[in-house]
């Protein structure tokens, strides 16, 4: 589950029309494929930045997929990858926050999600 800072519990995923539409495009079994992964993802780790993850080259990767599903442009995939992580992390049995963090630097874009209990 998701929380904001406000420990408000968060039931929507943002832009909604626009990851229902690219999510429409991938099939079931890729949307589970990637949701597992990001869930195996978040039991080893008590926090996250949700643009570390894909890494630069998704061949081979369950998330491959997400480019396609964009019609192979890249920053309608790096939204709907961060649309799907949104996505896992409400559906985790755990409670997560998530933040915007200060840093200004390419590698640290995104949020941080991290386990309600660290704070």
């Amino acid at each position: 589950m998701l929380y904001d800072l406000d420990n408000k519990l968060l039931k929507t995923i943002p832009q909604l029309e626009e990851y229902q539409r690219w999510r429409a495009r991938l099939s079931e079994k890729d949307y589970r494929e990637i949701i597992a992964w990001l869930h195996q993802l978040m039991e080893r780790q008590n926090f996250f930045i949700a643009s570390q993850i894909p890494g630069k080259d998704r061949a081979g990767t369950p998330y491959e997929p997400i480019l396609e599903a964009c019609e192979r442009d890249e920053n309608q995939a790096k939204l709907f990858f961060s649309l799907l992580v949104w996505d896992a992390v409400m559906q985790h049995p755990d409670d997560w926050h998530f933040a915007r963090h200060e840093l200004e630097l390419p590698e640290f874009l995104g949020l941080i999600y991290y386990r309600k209990k660290l704070i």
